[in-house]
């Protein structure tokens, strides 16, 4: 449960998260890391892998951090009846960006699978496209690369395709049609959900 007092924030989040969550960056480190970026530094903090890492956007809600020079990590604190659910975004470039997002409680326990299920291929699927276009993109797409990043002015989170970064032309451009761009998430005090 979030600490009485004070709005429990994505910092506090971030400073509270155990090491199987956040292995890179040490609990001491991540301090110094908020004191650095509330005075205005652009000071990297050394990471577990001897690189740098530092934070680039903190709000209450919604904190960014560098990890590494191909990962973020985004913590988003969102509401819900008696908790504060994190939502965490794993961005790993592949180099195109990929992302995973797990949701959590507020002392880092997993939730259940049915708070979000990750888009599959039928979400992806432009309106039009029917069965004939799911299995023309199935026979081109061997896996979908999808990024996903926390808007905080619409707090919604955007699932962007990242297909046509790592496919090439010829072989994208006929499916392109047939697949959407982008996907929106709204937590709904509940569960992450597609917005239609």
């Amino acid at each position: 449960m979030p600490e009485t007092g004070h709005a429990f924030t994505a910092a506090d989040a971030f400073v509270k998260a155990p090491t199987g969550v956040m292995p890179l960056i040490e609990a001491s480190t991540r301090l110094d890391m908020i004191d650095y970026f509330n005075a205005g530094s652009d000071r990297a903090s050394r990471n577990a892998l001897y690189g740098n890492s530092r934070i680039t956007a903190m709000t209450p809600e919604h904190i960014v951090i560098e990890a590494t020079a191909a990962s973020t990590v985004e913590i988003v604190a969102l509401p819900a009846a008696g908790d504060t659910i994190l939502a965490m975004i794993h961005t790993v470039a592949t180099p195109v960006p990929d992302s995973k997002v797990t949701l959590y409680t507020s002392d880092w326990k997993p939730l259940p699978a049915n708070h979000f299920v990750a888009p599959d291929l039928e979400q992806w699927m432009a309106p039009d496209a029917g069965r004939s276009g799911r299995d023309e993109v199935e026979a081109q797409l061997p896996f979908m690369l999808v990024s996903c990043a926390y808007d905080p002015e619409s707090k919604t989170f955007v699932f962007t395709n990242r297909s046509a970064e790592f496919l090439t032309e010829e072989v994208y451009e006929p499916i392109k049609p047939l697949l959407r761009d982008n996907l929106t998430y709204v937590w709904n005090g509940k569960r992450l959900a597609q917005r239609k």
